[in-house]
């Protein structure tokens, strides 16, 4: 590969001559190890220390790590490996999850399950927290370990990392935490719609509230009374034809083609392994293999009404799987399913619009979302590689 004039091939590919490449040694970070206090002895635990776990990590989207689960006391601190870490550690994942990693924002201990970044004066965390979550595969390779995986504080000191002047690892670092701070509102807005749009299904599937204008019978009604629900069509290898049809295969999008339907658009489907209810809308005649229940449309209620009623209900369904070690959810488990049915098709049709738009804008959010996260893992590649420079 050609290298452009004013740039040099490092360990970690081509960086800016003006970069340095480090090894994060004790020259520049210092790596501690995580510890649990003995859990038997009870003085050990529910102290002002807290204890982060990688579990503490993986549930939070952020970057940040605000608070954590578990507590120990000073006690449990002496009397264990944990050490007492300053904010700005960068928490990376060193057993479970490896190579998940988050910035510490309050003094805070971990368990054994991390390898704890402390950077020194010449290397700005953020900056490296952001290298490192582009090194994430080469992380998991150098895990070893015959019970479970595990890399060593030996092998994260071995890791290479860009070295720009410590200016141009704030502006890197506060360019890329910027379109961070847009994701993380994006979340949030998500989850809020989200969370609107679940508290008008409680109103809206269960009779609580009517919109104006309808005052139609309501009544609790089995969904065999209301659907005619079938099982799909049992397809072998040497039936599928390279046609035009998608097969849809446990309610996911098709992987492979037919050359006849047996369904029409805006069918729902439940799968019968994972009992999840998906609709499907994308194709004017689909085909549906055996491992799926569905529900076409009829003149009698709106489809999509059902589907959002099938949704909300979705944990009832989950509860009428029936088996052994692999429970399935065929049509006989769903006819007894109780759904709030409005019998009024218009009443049924003003829900689903109010639904569908919901879920319309959700989507569009969701769509934004992932544009950002695209837009960031871009400029992590320009910026990191020094390809796009800020100063």
């Amino acid at each position: 590969m050609e290298i452009k004039k004013g740039y040099k091939k490092t360990e970690i590919g081509i960086i800016p001559e003006d970069w340095e490449c480090i090894q994060l040694s004790p020259a520049f970070v210092e790596i501690y190890n995580g510890g649990t206090p003995n859990t038997k002895i009870a003085n050990y635990w529910n102290g002002s220390i807290k204890w982060c776990t990688p579990s503490d990590i993986t549930k939070i989207k952020g970057k940040y790590l605000y608070t954590t689960e578990r507590t120990i006391t000073e006690e449990g601190l002496k009397n264990s490996s944990a050490k007492l870490l300053p904010i700005g550690t960068l928490l990376l994942c060193s057993r479970a999850t490896i190579g998940e990693i988050r910035i510490a924002k309050i003094i805070i201990s971990t368990n054994q399950g991390f390898k704890n970044i402390v950077t020194k004066e010449s290397l700005n965390n953020e900056f490296l927290y952001y290298f490192l979550l582009t090194q994430k595969n080469k992380i998991i390779e150098k895990a070893i370990g015959s019970t479970f995986l595990e890399i060593s504080k030996k092998e994260v000191s071995s890791l290479f990392a860009p070295l720009p002047s410590f200016c141009e690892q704030q502006a890197i670092a506060t360019a890329l935490s910027d379109v961070d701070e847009l994701i993380g509102s994006l979340n949030t807005l998500i989850e809020k719609k989200k969370n609107i749009k679940q508290g008008t299904m409680q109103e809206l599937l269960t009779g609580k509230k009517r919109l104006p204008g309808f005052t139609g019978r309501q009544r609790e009604l089995r969904l065999g009374t209301i659907c005619n629900i079938h099982k799909g069509q049992l397809i072998t290898e040497k039936e599928v034809i390279l046609g035009k049809v998608p097969v849809i295969a446990g309610g996911k999008k098709p992987a492979y083609y037919h050359k006849y339907a047996n369904r029409s658009a805006n069918t729902i489907t439940i799968s019968a392994s994972g009992a999840n209810a998906g609709y499907v809308s994308f194709h004017k005649e689909p085909i549906f293999a055996s491992d799926c229940s569905t529900i076409e449309g009829n003149k009698d209620y709106n489809i999509f009404y059902i589907y959002s009623m099938l949704l909300f209900k979705q944990a009832d369904i989950y509860k009428a799987q029936t088996g052994g070690a692999q429970p399935h959810i065929h049509p006989r488990d769903l006819k007894p399913l109780k759904i709030f049915f409005r019998e009024d098709i218009e009443e049924q049709t003003a829900i689903a619009n109010i639904l569908s738009d919901m879920d319309e804008e959700i989507e569009k959010l969701e769509q934004k979302l992932n544009k950002y996260k695209a837009i960031k893992q871009g400029m992590m590649q320009e910026l990191l590689t020094g390809r796009m420079r800020l100063i």
